[in-house]
């Protein structure tokens, strides 16, 4: 029984340990494409934490095997039209172009049952126990896959992604998760 209920416990931390959703995901169904090779990145707003999550997916692209670069060093912020961006992609042999870019800042209120216990390891437990309310912070971000010589969408999602920890935690987190669901969809390996 308690090798049970540890494991439970081990599950549980593993899966509620993702700080990233991801949600909403489209892929076109004409793309028939074999996995990306090479990817040029660019975050949109181009600020401190855009370089930050390109510099974070340039490094988990890299790590699987993926030629990429972050385009905030690529080409200048005067070039961040779409076609500008294609077009200094293809220059630079890169076949896709990743976009990220930050949509909003949201909060929920979330709602934890304070000391809960099990009725089976504390069978004289209060009935009704207080609830501790915390409101919790996440950031959405959209996530748009280019074919750089087409200039057309390949896939899509927006993600939600739990602020908790440093910037770097949650640009970390979030990278993961969406080329996880890259991977899981047959763009990377």
């Amino acid at each position: 029984m308690i090798k049970i209920l540890m494991m439970l416990v081990a599950a549980i931390l593993v899966v509620g340990c993702s700080q990233t959703k991801v949600k909403d995901v489209w892929k076109d169904p004409g793309y028939s494409g074999q996995g990306v090779r090479s990817v040029l990145v660019l975050v949109l707003p181009p600020d401190v934490e855009g370089n930050r999550s390109a510099d974070e997916f340039v490094a988990q692209l890299k790590e699987r095997g993926i030629s990429a670069a972050p385009g905030y060093k690529a080409m200048p912020a005067s070039a961040a039209s779409k076609e500008g961006v294609m077009a200094k992609a293809r220059d630079l042999g890169f076949e896709m172009v990743l976009v990220s870019s930050f949509l909003d800042r949201k909060r929920e209120l979330a709602i934890y049952p304070r000391g809960s216990t099990s009725m089976i390891l504390m069978p004289d437990y209060d009935m009704w126990p207080t609830y501790e309310y915390r409101e919790n912070e996440y950031v959405v971000f959209a996530t748009v896959l280019y074919d750089a010589a087409t200039g057309k969408p390949v896939w899509s999602a927006v993600s939600d992604t739990f602020v908790k920890g440093s910037d770097k935690k949650v640009s970390k987190s979030y990278v993961k998760a969406v080329l996880k669901k890259m991977e899981r969809q047959g763009l990377i390996k």
